[in-house]
């Protein structure tokens, strides 16, 4: 039975969207993932700029990017565009790239005190769609091709 990484904290923070490490999408050098992400929601392209100061933390990207007008049909998007992020984030024959293939065979869930049931699992309540952890499963296995 291959074993589970239940959160991204410690040794395996660096599976969060809010691991500070560079991400390359889309010609641009983000601070992290969750920059990336964000700005990859905006359907007005003079808002992005704003995404990559890398004195904007995580936390404030998260923040900043429910303000910005939307690509047309959001919400149906998502999983796409976080699909996205993480391969620009886990890039093939990258340091970020070994770390996720060191995870081996373990179940990725990204269990959450604030109860983010669509990206992760709440620690609460057990419930969540995990959309981040398969998504970083799914890009495991690409990598291994």
């Amino acid at each position: 039975m291959p074993n589970k990484i239940e959160q991204f904290k410690r040794e395996h923070a660096f599976l969060s969207n809010f691991f500070l490490t560079p991400v390359t999408h889309k010609g641009l050098t983000f601070p992290s993932a969750e920059h990336a992400y964000q700005a990859s929601k905006c359907a007005d392209a003079s808002e992005v700029p704003q995404f990559l100061n890398p004195h904007m933390t995580a936390r404030q990207a998260k923040k900043c990017g429910k303000t910005v007008k939307p690509v047309p049909n959001l919400d149906a998007r998502l999983v796409s565009l976080m699909r996205d992020v993480i391969a620009s984030k886990f890039s093939q024959g990258s340091g970020m790239a070994q770390l996720l293939l060191d995870t081996d065979d373990a179940i990725l869930i990204e269990g959450n005190w604030w109860g983010d049931t669509y990206w992760g699992v709440s620690d609460t309540t057990g419930q969540g769609e995990n959309h981040l952890g398969k998504l970083l499963m799914e890009r495991r296995d690409e990598l291994r091709l």
